[in-house]
């Protein structure tokens, strides 16, 4: 929230600006968390390409000039966009070229975040903690989405897909976006 503006600024507290910044993390550890997904398997040896460097440059020329957090932030974001492009690219764990794109873009995004103080936790262990205190706050538990996504899958395999739709819905309407993947489906909060 502070890195959001500049030091020499006044900042602008309030319940809508703490959420914002709240959301924009969750953005950064999702995209990081979809990088290790998406490069999981693969042989990890980072190399630097184009996109990493690029995104480190404009890091640094805004971190140079006086120490400009929010533009630095801003550049971050540009390199967690590519990266989630790059990893929605049709057959991405066919092309090597891609992958290593995507593995210099989640380490360069994680150490110039880290010098910022950004990325304290693992990002599946943060977002799981985010998860279970946005739980917290509606009227549905755990046990009863996983439930709901079993029986969705069930309605699917029978071809009730009106079925899927109105759980998925229902879901929906309570805060729960539904995410359907090669490996299966999982959810998170609106």
């Amino acid at each position: 929230f502070i890195l959001s503006a500049h030091y020499r600024s006044p900042i602008d507290f309030s319940d809508q600006n703490l959420a914002e910044a709240q959301s924009g993390l969750k953005r950064f550890y999702e995209a990081l968390e979809a990088a290790e997904i998406a490069t999981d398997g693969t042989e990890k040896k980072v190399q630097r390409t184009d996109e990493g460097a690029k995104v480190e440059k404009k890091f640094r020329e805004a971190m140079d000039d006086d120490f400009n957090t929010a533009l630095a932030i801003a550049h971050l974001f540009d390199g967690v966009r590519t990266m989630n492009r790059l990893i929605a690219t049709k057959k991405f764990k066919k092309k090597p070229e891609l992958i290593a794109q995507v593995e210099d873009l989640h380490a360069t995004i994680l150490q110039l975040g880290e010098v910022i103080g950004l990325y304290r936790s693992q990002p599946t262990t943060w977002l799981e903690k985010v998860k279970l205190v946005g739980l917290a706050q509606l009227e549905i538990t755990q046990g009863e989405i996983e439930e709901l996504i079993k029986q969705r899958l069930q309605a699917r395999k029978e071809k009730d897909f009106s079925r899927g739709d109105e759980i998925r819905n229902d879901l929906e309407a309570q805060g729960i976006l539904l995410l359907d993947t090669r490996e299966g489906t999982s959810w998170r909060l609106k």
